[in-house]
């Protein structure tokens, strides 16, 4: 997955949630509401050590 891929699956995930990615972060497993759903999410792909990212409640525009 590119970087651009990441941000936009980091985008489109609801606000709050965790995203969860495989170990190499190459596929999106999918979203969860809690960290222990995501953990067991990724159990239930066969995923041992998943990449889990939590985000933010809402996106800021960043000012330069």
């Amino acid at each position: 997955m590119s970087s651009k891929q990441r941000l936009e699956v980091l985008q489109q995930a609801p606000p709050n949630s965790w995203v969860v990615l495989s170990e190499d972060e190459s596929q999106l497993l999918g979203t969860a509401a809690t960290y222990a759903e995501a953990v067991d999410l990724a159990n239930s792909e066969g995923v041992e050590d998943p990449v889990l990212i939590k985000t933010p409640d809402e996106w800021l525009t960043p000012v330069f």
